[in-house]
């Protein structure tokens, strides 16, 4: 399980959510030092964010209080954002049919690509991204996604571990 950080990813928020509206729902659980929202161009996924708490105590009430309540429009998705961030995503459970294009596809829709390691046949790959946001994004989105069909489901890690 990803190990628990002061730093929150929200996921699932509508386009048109503002700092003020993430503030107002999130900070009586404790002290928000800052927030960052990232809107994707339009059909590329919804639009998401990354709250830093003061300490890690603030964080996990946060999340345990507030994961599936809707914010805006949504139900939100929260996840812990990474204590040593990294680009680089490790993608397993993959089918032997999966394609580099397919990965291509799925997991550009966060930010650009910079690398994927990846051999046809093989149950896993890399995924390098141009920046940490992406990353970080793809990571809480993909997670249990099927790819290659629904009785696979993705297994999407993002830890300091691959890079």
């Amino acid at each position: 399980s990803v190990k628990a950080t002061r730093n929150l990813f929200i996921g699932n928020l509508d386009h048109s959510v503002s700092e003020a509206e993430l503030r107002r729902a999130f900070e009586k659980y404790g002290i928000i030092e800052e927030v960052v929202i990232k809107r994707p161009a339009r059909g590329q996924g919804g639009a998401y964010a990354f709250l830093k708490f003061q300490n890690l105590d603030m964080a996990h009430r946060a999340k345990v209080a507030m994961s599936g309540r809707v914010v805006g429009r949504n139900p939100i998705k929260i996840g812990y954002g990474k204590a040593n961030p990294t680009t680089r995503l490790w993608v397993g459970g993959l089918g032997p049919s999966t394609s580099l294009a397919a990965l291509a596809r799925e997991f550009d829709r966060f930010g650009s690509i910079r690398t994927i390691d990846y051999v046809k046949g093989d149950s896993f790959a890399y995924i390098q991204y141009e920046s940490l946001d992406a990353a970080q994004a793809a990571c809480a989105q993909m997670r249990g996604f099927p790819l290659g069909g629904p009785e696979r489901r993705l297994l999407a890690l993002c830890s300091s571990r691959c890079s």
